[in-house]
């Protein structure tokens, strides 16, 4: 074969066993000796390229963009989301202290976890926005393995305890149905959602990645509303995963949602 071509016998070996990439020259010229076949190797369609098997090793990527794929440290599942919670914390109680607290959003929080995020190791272009549905919330995507849907719910405004039960048992279960990925539900709760907290989700606060469950049933009594044609809920899983106080009797708090 290497006379055939006109090279040296290692370094044919070398390409034929994927020890060193293929030209274009060594495909035409193979594809010239042993026939057209060969060709049936490359990849035709974008879907090709990256086979469903390498789905969770490719990080976010589009293609025609002139922008290459990166794939995914597996590496980075591993987030102190104690040391996250903290840091957000942080920045909120300087931000009240400075009294830009009327400019806090939703958003404005998602972008300080974005950065938190950061600072435990989680590259910047692992992470996307998108769009959600959920109530009071703001959310992104973290192209890891396990990808993440991370839900910042901003309930810093709500001041009545029986809405802030109902609204966060709502939140907790659109959370639930958000896509297939592992969901984390980041709460900025105030101090009429940290009292509700207290009550209907205890070890939320001081039990950190030990799972526990919310009964469909306890979520009902805690404000839950559900059409009378529905079918029950499932019970939910749910893991603290950490929590940090924040500013005027305000709670961070990262919780895994599972089903």
């Amino acid at each position: 074969m290497a006379s055939k071509l006109g090279q040296s016998v290692r370094p044919v070996q070398k390409r034929l066993a994927g020890e060193q990439p293929l030209t274009l020259a060594d495909v035409l010229a193979l594809a010239a000796l042993l026939g057209a076949d060969v060709l049936d190797a490359l990849p035709c369609r974008e879907a090709d390229l990256f086979p469903a098997a390498f789905g969770p090793l490719l990080a976010h990527w589009q293609p025609g963009v002139g922008v290459l794929p990166t794939f995914i440290d597996q590496g980075t599942g591993a987030i102190d989301w104690a040391a996250v919670t903290h840091a957000l914390a942080v920045y909120d109680v300087g931000e009240y202290d400075s009294q830009r607290q009327h400019l806090l959003t939703a958003d404005t929080y998602r972008y300080q976890l974005a950065d938190a995020l950061g600072v435990s190791g989680v590259p910047a272009n692992y992470l996307e926005y998108v769009d959600v549905s959920i109530e009071h919330s703001r959310a992104m995507e973290l192209h890891s393995s396990p990808r993440k849907a991370i839900i910042v719910a901003d309930l810093r405004a709500l001041q009545a305890r029986q809405a802030a039960a109902a609204t966060l048992m709502r939140i907790i279960y659109q959370t639930v149905d958000y896509g297939p990925h592992e969901r984390i539900l980041l709460l900025i709760a105030g101090q009429a959602t940290v009292s509700q907290i207290e009550v209907h989700l205890p070890r939320a606060l001081d039990t950190v990645n030990e799972p526990f469950v919310l009964e469909f049933q306890q979520a009902v009594e805690a404000g839950l509303a559900i059409d009378p044609g529905d079918q029950l809920l499932p019970d939910i899983e749910v893991v603290a995963l950490g929590s940090a106080q924040g500013a005027i009797h305000q709670r961070f708090i990262a919780l895994r949602i599972g089903k």
